[in-house]
């Protein structure tokens, strides 16, 4: 199934998700995203354009951006940047 499409305000976008969102329940968050037109992956690569992180993300993924260089910016610097 494709998620509803919102917007493409996030169109060409890498993200991944880690932590619990202040907006969202777990299973609607790569909704979210893919509906704004983000692809939404799983794991911390050199492909990910933001790490997005909600209250007591994991540790490991932080560790993984920052190795990597990618940016890791709270749920809510992400959804004012973007409008969302």
């Amino acid at each position: 199934q494709t998620a509803e499409k919102l917007s493409s305000s996030l169109e060409g976008l890498t993200v991944i998700f880690t932590g619990t969102s202040a907006r969202f329940k777990r299973d609607e968050i790569k909704e979210f995203f893919m509906g704004h037109g983000a692809k939404y992956v799983g794991s911390v690569s050199g492909k990910v354009n933001y790490v997005i992180t909600g209250d007591a993300p994991g540790q490991n993924k932080l560790d993984k951006a920052k190795q990597l260089g990618v940016e890791v910016i709270s749920e809510q610097d992400f959804y004012a940047k973007f409008n969302l």
